[in-house]
């Protein structure tokens, strides 16, 4: 019976250029990369409860509030579930250095969120006042969740990360 060889990992004694070697790694980066990012719907998920819960609180009346309340947990409960669920990474490069974009449009939506909560509208501008509200701030929550993973999916894309990085 023969010995199965071990591979040294010389890309010379595999048969491949430095070059070959390379582009196979990028190969492999990338497609790694791709089956272990957040899926969108995952955020989703948490943008639709997140846009519900703010349309909802924004009748200003105490139930509302409850009711707000009530769906928000849900949908973090329902946003864990789904997260542990879906096959993807774990974990986040660190980040120190700014990032515009993403942080850019968590700033807009968190100014969204307390601008239309502290101004009054008349009852009669329900329920569409609300159904507005909810649709704005789940398309913008929605535009900074996917633009932060876009982010962190380029910097790994490029090995952009140090030892430290990586929380």
């Amino acid at each position: 019976m023969s010995t199965p060889q071990h591979d040294s990992g010389d890309p010379q004694r595999a048969g491949l250029t430095p070059e070959g070697a390379l582009e196979q790694a990028h190969t492999a980066r990338t497609a790694a990369i791709r089956v272990t990012a957040r899926p969108w719907w995952v955020d989703l998920i948490f943008v639709v409860g997140l846009g519900a819960a703010v349309g909802t609180a924004t009748a200003r009346t105490a139930l509302t509030w409850v009711v707000a309340a009530v769906i928000f947990a849900i949908t973090i409960v329902a946003t864990a579930v789904a997260d542990r669920r879906s096959h993807h990474r774990h974990g986040r490069i660190l980040d120190l250095r700014p990032a515009v974009f993403p942080g850019l449009t968590y700033l807009i939506g968190y100014a969204v969120v307390f601008l239309v909560g502290q101004m009054p509208v008349p009852p009669s501008w329900q329920p569409w006042w609300g159904s507005g509200v909810a649709v704005v701030v789940a398309g913008l929550a929605f535009l900074s969740l996917r633009a932060d993973e876009l982010h962190q999916l380029r910097r790994l894309r490029r090995g952009d990360y140090g030892p430290y990085d990586l929380v």
